[in-house]
């Protein structure tokens, strides 16, 4: 048939449509238009569906979500989903469920997901998911929490563009700052025993998760008094070595703590317990004569040499005493 005649027809066809258009027949019903006709015409081809309107609504809530978690706590997460006025057959296949974080920059990241969990048989019937051992605080962006949400798609049972889809709305999780930590590094052990006079260095880390140390305060006690301060701020590190030197000049026990602390105030110390030994005697050596007794003549005079020796590095003077016939000293 010529496109003229096949026009001519259906504006013919469009004629008899609108004369019989809003008007009631023997039985009651009405005519629609024919614009209404084209419309329940494509609504039949599409199974019943409207080809970009979900049939039916998909919700989805996250149950309990948890408020707080350490930095790199596991925890698990729990969602519930239903599926509400679809006119299709059961049952629905669930497509998708994920968690998502929205970051400072509007940027949505898949923290987990699921593809097809299961099929659901009824409507207005709460179901249950949980995504296990989830690590919240890797997407703590900007260490000002996750914006946690879920999102759900389930298939309509449509021949349409888009399934029934629905998000939470967005819970925020914030990750705790445990605070700093501190290790002794030289000596690791708690405790050590020091000659006296002797100067020794210590070194201890710090670390903190939150990348904020401050500052490393060394504070020794004892017979001896003394302290030192490192500090990095504005330069402030998640790793740091601090070390302090000292010369145990006096005998007795000693307590050295170093405190690492962070912007925030939290602290973390450790500390080691010094006892540093008494200083040993002076030795002296007979250097002229040698040997420990010998004989002269009458009216002699004779040198005697000896030679002290101190670990302190401290002589401070040397006495002879002679006594017999004649007695007689020196210093």
């Amino acid at each position: 048939m010529p496109r003229s005649s096949k026009s001519k027809a259906r504006k013919q066809r469009q004629r008899r449509l609108a004369k019989k258009a809003n008007r009631p027949t023997s039985d009651g019903r009405t005519i629609a238009a024919p614009e209404q006709l084209e419309d329940r015409r494509m609504f039949a081809w599409w199974g019943g569906c409207t080809p970009t309107i979900p049939n039916g609504k998909a919700t989805i809530e996250l149950v309990s979500p948890p408020s707080q978690v350490n930095p790199g706590e596991l925890v698990d997460v729990n969602v519930r989903y239903k599926l509400s006025d679809n006119t299709q057959r059961r049952p629905w296949q669930v497509k998708q469920i994920r968690l998502y974080d929205k970051d400072a920059n509007m940027y949505y990241e898949t923290i987990e997901k699921v593809s097809a969990p299961r099929t659901i048989s009824r409507q207005d019937h709460w179901y249950n998911y949980t995504f296990n051992d989830i690590d919240l605080s890797r997407y703590n962006d900007n260490a000002d929490g996750v914006e946690l949400y879920g999102w759900v798609e389930i298939d309509d049972r449509c021949n349409n563009f888009r399934d029934a889809q629905d998000y939470t709305p967005q819970r925020r999780v914030t990750v705790r700052d445990p605070g700093p930590s501190v290790t002794r590094l030289t000596p690791s052990g708690s405790s050590l025993t020091l000659g006296h006079n002797t100067r020794y260095t210590f070194k201890a880390r710090g670390k903190d998760a939150g990348s904020d140390l401050d500052k490393a305060t060394w504070t020794l006690t004892g017979p001896e008094n003394d302290s030192k301060n490192d500090n990095w701020y504005p330069n402030n590190k998640s790793t740091k070595d601090s070390q302090y030197s000292h010369t145990f000049d006096k005998a007795g026990s000693y307590r050295l703590t170093v405190t690492f602390a962070d912007i925030s105030g939290d602290r973390a110390t450790e500390s080691w317990s010094i006892h540093v030994k008494d200083e040993p005697a002076p030795t002296v050596t007979r250097v002229t004569p040698s040997g420990s007794s010998l004989n002269l003549d009458h009216n002699t005079r004779y040198t005697f040499k000896a030679r002290g020796r101190d670990a302190g590095s401290d002589l401070d003077k040397a006495t002879w005493t002679l006594t017999g016939p004649e007695n007689d000293s020196k210093n």
